[in-house]
């Protein structure tokens, strides 16, 4: 793979990428009027569904009346330049991928994780679809359609693998798992988990699953992010994670309620949209360890209930929060935190590298968006074009990270 990036290329391809975004401008309105509609039908559940799918898709940070806006490219974004410059010291670009297209497959929001060695995962919430990829770019499956039946999606968020091969799916809006066994996607089981605005589940063994979303407490007390659903008995057998805020700051925090895990081994390192802190958990959801961190972008921070660092509202709060929508673990043992700040109707990208125990290895702002991370090869929208589906491979020869 070899980057390409003249001057008459990118002339040539303007009207296609003019486009292109308007294209999937029309499948992203398309969607969240449907979206909207259903989450009328939900009852007050619904605000705080569009809020995490809000967070999740990377759009906005949004309040109870809010309604996301279209993404734009804004007039004060850094030029393509700059963009790849920031890249400079423990990077390396090493190619370009264009995932590939056909008349049922358009991407217009992915979401991504690492199905397993040379595989991604990409979920299109807006178009109901879970798609294989290689890291080629190759596709090579397409599952699920928009609807409410067996194997089909309203607003599907994430999906993983499970460990016998086959694949977990966790839809925001029905509030469901969709489970697809190994190498025949026509066996679907389903299972509700009520009450949580769900964004991801994995396999933690032994029937028992990481569920992730946020689960207000009784009585519209602040609750928990994480959850440990037992499969077979269909219950949470316990929740952790809790929204430690000061009263203050509870709508705030209620309005930015994404959150993101990543299982490893026998740990479980999360973080949730508002506080500039990463957690360390057990598998059972004991917590290990809670470590703040210095992002490159920090939004004004206070302290919560349990000593944690959240970042706080000002008079142009939903552009001066900082909130954390990625973890990436890397084989040589640092760990990726992307956080996410909102510019009108654009966002701006930063990424912080720490070591085990959240010392900073580097760290730099106003960088393209990072999809995934596979095998330490960084995977971020080309910044030369509108379209999610074209990325640049950036290699990481960061130095190896402290344990801690």
């Amino acid at each position: 793979m070899k980057m390409k990036a003249s001057q008459a290329t990118r002339s040539q391809s303007d009207a296609a990428s003019a486009a292109g975004r308007a294209f999937r401008a029309s499948k992203l309105r398309q969607g969240r009027a449907t979206t909207k509609s259903r989450t009328s039908a939900a009852e007050r559940t619904s605000v705080r569904a569009a809020c995490v799918l809000a967070w999740a898709l990377a759009l906005v940070a949004c309040g109870p009346d809010d309604v996301p806006p279209m993404p734009a490219v804004s007039s004060d974004s850094p030029p393509e330049a700059d963009i790849l410059g920031a890249l400079d010291g423990p990077f390396e670009i090493v190619g370009s991928l264009e995932l590939e297209e056909n008349d049922q497959v358009m991407t217009v929001q992915p979401m991504v994780t690492v199905g397993g060695p040379g595989e991604l995962l990409l979920t299109e919430p807006m178009e109901g679809q879970v798609r294989v990829y290689g890291v080629d770019g190759r596709l090579r499956a397409n599952v699920g359609r928009r609807g409410e039946g067996p194997g089909e999606f309203t607003l599907p968020m994430t999906a993983h693998r499970t460990r016998d091969g086959g694949l977990i799916v966790a839809d925001l809006i029905l509030g469901r798992l969709t489970f697809l066994a190994a190498n025949a996607h026509d066996s679907v089981q389903m299972a509700e988990v009520p009450g949580i605005t769900m964004v991801s589940a994995q396999d933690l063994g032994d029937d028992r699953y990481l569920v992730a979303g946020y689960r207000m407490g009784p009585g519209g007390e602040p609750g928990e992010f994480l959850h440990r659903w037992n499969r077979e008995t269909e219950e949470v057998e316990r929740s952790f994670l809790p929204m430690t805020v000061p009263e203050e700051m509870r709508a705030l925090a209620s309005s930015m309620s994404g959150v993101v895990a990543v299982v490893e081994a026998d740990t479980i390192w999360a973080a949730w949209a508002v506080p500039d802190t990463l957690y360390k958990f057990s598998t059972a959801g004991d917590r290990l360890a809670a470590l703040p961190l210095a992002l490159p972008r920090p939004g004004s921070t206070t302290r919560g209930g349990e000593g944690d660092r959240h970042s706080v509202a000002t008079p142009d709060y939903k552009d001066s929060v900082t909130q954390i929508i990625n973890i990436f673990l890397l084989t040589s043992g640092q760990i990726v935190i992307q956080s996410m700040q909102t510019r009108g109707n654009d966002q701006v990208w930063d990424l912080l590298v720490v070591d085990r125990a959240g010392n900073d290895l580097w760290k730099r702002a106003g960088l393209p968006r990072l999809y995934v991370v596979e095998d330490d090869l960084f995977y971020f929208q080309n910044p030369s074009s509108v379209q999610p589906h074209k990325w640049i491979v950036a290699k990481w020869a960061g130095e190896a990270a402290s344990e801690g």
